[in-house]
């Protein structure tokens, strides 16, 4: 079912809570003052990765405080070891950088902010200890506590 989204005068935009292995569809069109709507370009077709993921809190919520227990699964992938960074941008590493967590599959994390910021987990994995690093990238919404 095709879905509108108006980004207003936004150059940029982000989807979050896409689904594992599914395929979207998209197009773009732009609109002037008077409301005027151009043609759609072309479509981009994407299948999106399968693999790790994080399972709590879900990927694209708001956090429950300043002290989350992130868990994730290896999605069908055999991972050998593990390593997290959470940031205030995508691929950041201001708030957190794990460090090797072996094969662990959680970790609790203390001091994150409460101000309801965008904040972003990238969860890093090796399929054994050989081979590149790879990694997939999770928006949350950091708690807000007045």
């Amino acid at each position: 079912m095709p879905q509108r989204v108006d980004v207003g005068f936004q150059t940029t935009y982000t989807l979050t809570d896409l689904a594992d292995g599914a395929t979207y569809t998209f197009a773009v069109t732009a609109y002037d003052a008077g409301g005027n709507e151009s043609d759609s370009s072309n479509r981009v077709t994407v299948t999106m990765p399968t693999g790790p993921t994080l399972v709590s809190p879900s990927p694209a919520s708001q956090l429950p405080g300043p002290t989350v227990l992130l868990t994730w699964t290896d999605g069908g992938t055999a991972v050998a070891e593990w390593w997290v960074y959470i940031g205030t941008e995508v691929g950041a590493h201001d708030l957190l950088e794990s460090g090797s967590l072996g094969e662990a599959r959680s970790l609790a994390v203390d001091g994150l902010p409460t101000d309801g910021e965008a904040l972003w987990v990238r969860l890093w994995y090796k399929v054994d200890l050989e081979s590149e690093w790879q990694y997939r990238d999770f928006a949350y919404t950091a708690a807000l506590t007045p």
